[in-house]
């Protein structure tokens, strides 16, 4: 066994101990993964108005919205044409000019169309309706909806496009969904598949190791808390385990180079316990809307495994910008992690799309292939 696996053994349980108080926080505070997981729906979460903003945040809402607003009133003004009205039809004209869905400026367009729904006083009393459409409703009765309570001069391409937009942000709020129902799969000991997953991830990471049994302090080389990893699924459920085990299935090389060197033998962090705060902090990117967080991925997205395999995807690239973020900071122990998870998240930037980030993934692999040779405790090295 490497020097940095023994190293890990021997701090084996002030490694339980820390993590418990300061990765996801157990006895004196509800922690952030469980604060994230809450059970509010995804476009209830979306309209709960945050009091918490920052001095930039503030400056906006009392300074340049206002300005932004009479801006848009004095060209409503000029073009006889509402914001909804305007935004839609360039849409429409976006599509007909072949522009793909999921181009950055539509996405921008689908967010700018959304707001409008949200800010406009004749739609507010319908927007959850409009924007989530759980009851399935025929599209022609939600633009009539709209038509009604708007002013709209361009019925005919209003409604062309409309239709198309309000399937972007359908899809999106159901991809928030998906990602709900995903982690509301508890993890349960008795099912056989259940258990084959767990079992596969420890042969997916630790391959070379035989554990001692199923209850054992070796899941501790992985990042779990205790000697059952199953309890550090609550929360997450299944899905937490299936977006661990998504890593080294599909970029082997990164996945062990980031377990080996989250090793290090002064600035160590639990592993699993860490990959497990990603997807609850995706999560709750997802069901706010954050600007600039993962949100804008899942407008237009066809189906749940579309959803599903962009999360994975967006996740593993999350992960990686973590690891690499935690060793620039150097801190001076795990103690650190709720600072430097917070600044973290600030910073964090993501390429305009999903083939972006794919084709950052692919070179992080190949580089991360060329360096496997290095030695379990050091830190990373730079790709």
């Amino acid at each position: 066994m490497g020097q940095g696996v023994l190293s890990t053994a021997r701090t084996s349980d002030s490694r339980v101990s820390l993590t418990k108080s300061t990765v996801i926080g157990s006895n004196n505070k509800a922690g952030e993964r469980r604060h994230l997981v809450g059970s509010s729906s995804a476009v209830d979460n979306y309209y709960r108005v945050n009091g918490n903003r920052s001095f930039t945040q503030w400056i906006f809402a009392l300074i340049i919205e206002p300005i932004l607003s009479l801006l848009q009133k004095v060209i409503t003004f000029l073009t006889g044409k509402g914001e909804l009205e305007r935004r839609v039809l360039q849409y429409n004209r976006n599509l007909s000019r072949n522009i793909a869905p999921d181009a950055a400026e539509n996405i921008k367009l689908l967010k700018q169309i959304e707001h409008a729904i949200l800010k406009s006083k004749h739609l507010l009393p319908f927007s959850k309706r409009l924007l989530r459409n759980s009851e399935n409703e025929a599209q022609e009765t939600l633009i009539q909806i709209i038509t009604d309570n708007e002013t709209i001069k361009d019925d005919v391409s209003f409604a062309v496009g409309m239709g198309a937009a309000l399937n972007g942000l359908h899809s999106v709020n159901m991809a928030v969904a998906y990602v709900d129902r995903m982690c509301g799969t508890p993890y349960d000991s008795s099912n056989p598949s259940h258990e084959e997953k767990l079992e596969r991830l420890w042969q997916l990471y630790r391959p070379e190791v035989r554990r001692d049994g199923r209850i054992t302090k070796q899941w501790d080389e992985l990042g779990f808390q205790g000697d059952d990893p199953a309890t550090d699924f609550r929360g997450l459920g299944v899905f937490g385990l299936d977006n661990l085990l998504y890593i080294p299935s599909a970029y082997p090389n990164v996945a062990k180079k980031m377990l080996n060197e989250s090793h290090h033998p002064t600035m160590w962090y639990s592993f699993a316990i860490t990959g497990l705060n990603i997807t609850a902090w995706m999560r709750g990117w997802m069901n706010t809307r954050e600007a600039g967080k993962i949100g804008d991925f899942f407008f237009n997205m066809p189906n749940d495994t579309h959803t599903h395999q962009t999360f994975e995807t967006l996740y593993t690239y999350t992960f990686y910008k973590f690891h690499l973020f935690w060793f620039e900071k150097k801190p001076k122990s795990v103690m650190e992690f709720p600072i430097v998870a917070s600044e973290f998240k600030k910073k964090l930037t993501f390429p305009h799309n999903i083939q972006a980030v794919r084709t950052q993934l692919a070179q992080m692999e190949r580089a991360a292939g060329r360096k496997a040779t290095g030695s379990l405790t050091r830190g990373p090295s730079t790709l």
